[in-house]
C-alpha cells in the first residue's frame, strides 16, 4: 500500500500547488511540488515513527532522486551557463544531489 499512499500524496500536493499558483500568481511547477512535498512529508512521518522505514524508504529515495534531476532540468532552463554547457551543468547538480540522497539514506 505505500505506493498508493505516495501516489495520492503526490496528486494532493500537485493540486495544492496548482491551486496556490492560481491564487498568488506565482509560477510553480505543480508536479515538482507534488514530488518534493511528498518525500518531505513521508520523511517527516518516517522520522516521527508514524510510517515504516522498510516500506517507505525505497519510495522516498526514488522521489528524492527525481527532485535532483528536476533541479538539474530547471537549472538548464533558467541559467545561460547551463544552457551553453548542459552536460557540465547537469553533472554539477546531479553528482552532489545523488551524494546528498545517499547520505540521507544511510543516516
Amino acid at each position: 500500500m505505500p505506493i498508493f499512499t505516495t501516489i495520492i500524496l503526490i496528486l494532493a500536493f500537485d493540486f495544492l500547488a496548482w491551486a496556490v499558483s492560481k491564487i498568488i500568481k506565482i509560477k510553480i511547477c505543480s508536479v515538482c511540488a507534488g514530488v518534493s512535498g511528498s518525500w518531505m512529508l513521508l520523511t517527516a512521518l518516517k522520522l516521527g515513527g508514524y510510517i515504516s522505514a522498510n516500506a517507505y524508504d525505497p519510495i522516498i529515495l526514488i522521489l528524492m532522486g527525481g527532485t535532483v534531476v528536476g533541479i538539474a532540468y530547471q537549472g538548464e532552463k533558467k541559467f545561460k551557463w547551463f544552457e551553453d554547457r548542459p552536460v557540465a551543468g547537469k553533472l554539477l547538480i546531479i553528482i552532489p544531489g545523488v551524494l546528498l540522497v545517499y547520505l540521507a539514506a544511510i543516516y
